[in-house]
């Protein structure tokens, strides 16, 4: 009896040792024939960063050469060209206002999934729509991104920035003193569309009721054949001319477009140290962009009698004047210090922090970095570019039965 159960329980643990040694080797061979596989979430794919890239414009805008970049400009890692003949290599293909026609739609030429497509523009809408007369339907699905002064476009492309002007500027506790010892002028205004948009026409009815006070206003441009002497527009005989001045008019071609500042407020007025006047776009809109403190809006005074009044009593306080440009006072002051102190004085305000690259070489970076998971696409330009307008900019006035090509 003991030999049986000793007999069936040896043979039970060869059975058992059997299994176990095929089931050890099968697991071998399957580990082996078939590597475990680990899961983990998703993560983005290491891309290997490109060296070099080709930024294709498509034409000149206004098909002028010298309103751009001349051919083969560095923009970080990427050329810039306008050489259509090498659109196969190009990174980006870059489409200004001015260059796109519906004619190309559909596209009959190279393009490549891994491309992006870009529309360019520093125009406002309202322009695009009575003055250029387009319409952009035929462009829905057609480009990856925009490339305009819009805070919210993929690729910012303003007129200025607070930190160029602030960095490009003279500071210190001297400097107010000098920029007064300059002034031997009162106020002037260049300007050359006199009424082919509706924001023409009003600022110039605006500047109508400012001289009729009396103010003394030089007014410079086609519009007033005036200012002959006025050396060539940027030269360094210009900017020197430009600081005689307390007061430059600020006035843009349109009223209350979204964002639209252009080099009126930021090129003459800021780079010479002379105090801008605004009028057209909104107060926030200025505060969101400009310097601490540094302007002067239309939309604070009643009347162009008011405002002038103001100006007037600058003229003759010093200190009064010179608070304008307190921002330049402390050379130690960083731009971020100067963001949070409009912030804290506006706190209604959405204060824009640009970007410190340019708008052609954050393209070239987006283009030659962008991954498998990444895409860009416009699905209504129309939209994009006008869709949350202020009714302010988009007003026709006399251009209401001008219809779009």
């Amino acid at each position: 009896m003991f030999k049986k159960c000793l007999c069936r329980s040896l043979r039970c643990s060869c059975i058992f040792l059997g299994l176990a040694a095929v089931i050890f080797l099968a697991k071998e061979w399957l580990f082996f024939r078939f590597p475990i596989q680990t899961f983990e979430p998703k993560s983005v794919p290491t891309v290997t960063k490109r060296s070099s890239g080709v930024l294709l414009m498509w034409d000149h805008p206004w098909a002028v050469g010298f309103t751009s970049e001349p051919e083969g400009t560095r923009f970080g890692r990427c050329n810039l060209t306008y050489k259509r003949e090498r659109i196969e290599e190009a990174d980006a293909v870059i489409f200004h206002l001015t260059t796109i026609s519906k004619k190309d739609i559909p596209w009959q030429h190279y393009r490549s999934p891994k491309q992006l497509f870009v529309f360019w523009s520093k125009e406002n809408p309202w322009a695009m729509r009575y003055l250029y007369r387009t319409d952009f339907k035929a462009f829905d699905n057609f480009f990856n991104m925009t490339m305009t002064y819009h805070k919210n476009s993929d690729l910012y492309s303003g007129y200025g920035t607070r930190r160029n002007v602030y960095n490009m500027v003279e500071k210190g506790a001297n400097v107010l003193d000098k920029l007064l010892s300059e002034k031997s002028k009162l106020a002037i205004w260049i300007v050359s569309n006199c009424d082919t948009m509706r924001g023409a026409v009003e600022r110039m009815n605006y500047y109508k009721e400012i001289v009729a006070t009396g103010f003394s206003v030089e007014s410079c441009g086609r519009c007033f054949k005036a200012c002959s002497q006025l050396p060539s527009y940027k030269s360094e005989q210009w900017g020197a001319e430009i600081k005689k001045y307390k007061f430059y008019f600020s006035f843009e071609n349109n009223i209350g477009c979204k964002d639209y500042i252009t080099e009126k407020f930021w090129e003459a007025p800021l780079w010479y140290g002379v105090i801008p006047v605004v009028w057209g776009p909104t107060v926030d809109d200025v505060i969101a962009v400009a310097p601490r403190n540094s302007f002067i809006h239309a939309d604070w005074f009643k009347t162009a009698a008011d405002l002038v009044e103001y100006l007037q009593y600058l003229d003759g306080n010093n200190t009064a004047y010179l608070e304008y440009f307190k921002w330049r006072e402390d050379p130690h002051l960083t731009i971020e210090e100067m963001e949070k102190q409009i912030q804290s004085e506006h706190p209604d305000v959405e204060i824009f922090s640009a970007p410190t690259s340019s708008n052609f070489t954050m393209l070239c970076n987006a283009a030659l970095d962008q991954t498998p998971e990444q895409s860009w696409l416009v699905s209504s330009l129309n939209q994009k570019l006008m869709g949350d307008e202020r009714a302010s900019c988009m007003e026709p006035g006399k251009w209401k039965d001008v219809s779009v090509v």
